[in-house]
């Protein structure tokens, strides 16, 4: 049969995932066992339809039923996850059979040319099909490779150690496409200061992606300028607000280090978390308005002693929810903050806690853990 005869290259386009080996990218394993598993079943019932309706078509009396047009149904259930070149193979066994089934329907009359003609028209429409639906992935791909860029830019690698300051960070997105949306952190150091930011823009994808640039490039030029970083964080509301339709927004934390102390400003952010010899809190915060919507009017001070650590986090954190709608509780939060671990290993302890009671990230998650290991010594 003419499908026995289909190219190599076109079954390894066809498959092209078989020979992934979840073992090599554990995040995208349970992805490409999932396309695999459509790819080959889509292959797999495109095949059956071919032989069964063919079989039907044969048995069935042609004074009862002629089956020959629903050949054309293979090619086109082919294009929707197919490669061109393997939807093309299918139209032609599906031509080639509806040119043998004259033999058994007992008709080489008009009836029978049209029919032909119609599985051949049915079966080039389904090719396009496929070109314009492989066309349309790889425009997909390669935004999402231009997004993911961008998110690298926005989201930098953070050095291991400022100073006295020890940092650690993690990133994870609800685009489940990309590592694509909307939180940001980066951080400037000079004058015996370091300055840090972590936020949330509004709205995920590559907009948000645009979104959170503004933020960062403004962080970087008046966190490093502004005397103070309440003035810092006016001048970044000041930078974006132009930009922004009035249903935009920017939730920020900014926190400086200086010493043994620590300033912070929260621009409608959650408060950090603040882990010390008497365990874990929230600082207290003066409560200002998202960047983009008003102009911060407090900071507030606090203590940086040896061996404190502070938590800066997105919402994806608090608001992480199970199947019964219940959010993830502080406590669990704070065990994973308290166990004696470095900075990675914690954070990952509480990537975990998420994940066993969400089951998944249902928002934008970004998380800087920093410790000061300053000595007690003074």
């Amino acid at each position: 049969m003419p499908i026995a005869g289909f190219s190599r290259s076109s079954w390894r386009a066809a498959f092209g995932w078989l020979s992934h080996d979840p073992s090599e990218d554990s995040e995208e394993s349970q992805k490409s066992q999932a396309r695999w598993r459509s790819t080959a079943t889509i292959a797999v019932l495109s095949v059956l339809l071919l032989v069964g309706i063919s079989v039907l078509d044969w048995w069935i009396s042609p004074q009862v039923a002629v089956l020959t047009t629903f050949l054309a149904l293979s090619p086109l259930l082919a294009a929707s996850v197919l490669p061109p070149a393997a939807t093309a193979e299918f139209a032609v066994a599906a031509v080639a059979l509806a040119a043998v089934s004259g033999w058994w329907n007992h008709g080489q009359g008009a009836q029978y040319w049209i029919r032909l003609v119609d599985v051949a028209l049915v079966g080039a429409l389904a090719v396009l099909l496929s070109m314009s639906r492989t066309r349309r992935d790889v425009d997909l791909q390669t935004s999402r490779r231009i997004a993911s860029t961008a998110q690298q830019a926005l989201l930098p690698v953070l050095p291991r150690q400022i100073g006295t300051v020890e940092l650690a960070t993690r990133y994870h997105s609800a685009t489940q496409a990309a590592q694509v949306g909307g939180d940001f952190f980066d951080f400037v150091t000079d004058r015996g200061r370091t300055r840090l930011i972590l936020g949330d823009v509004s709205g995920k994808g590559v907009d948000a992606v645009t979104q959170a640039a503004r933020v960062i490039r403004a962080f970087r030029q008046y966190g490093a300028s502004e005397p103070d970083l309440l003035g810092a964080a006016r001048r970044i509301h000041e930078y974006v607000l132009p930009f922004w339709d009035w249903d935009f927004f920017a939730t920020a934390v900014l926190v400086e280090v200086r010493g043994d102390t620590l300033k912070v400003v929260s621009a409608g952010h959650p408060p950090p978390l603040h882990l010390s010899r008497t365990g874990v809190c929230e600082l207290r915060v003066e409560a200002c308005l998202p960047l983009g919507i008003g102009s911060a009017y407090g900071g507030t001070d606090h203590s940086w002693q040896p061996g404190d650590r502070l938590l800066l986090y997105t919402d994806g954190l608090i608001e992480a929810r199970d199947h019964k709608g219940s959010f993830l509780p502080r406590s669990e939060i704070d065990r994973a903050l308290q166990q004696q671990a470095d900075l990675d290993t914690t954070l990952d302890a509480l990537l975990d806690t998420v994940l066993q009671h969400a089951g998944g990230f249902g928002d934008d998650l970004a998380l800087l853990l920093m410790a000061n290991t300053a000595s007690g010594n003074g």
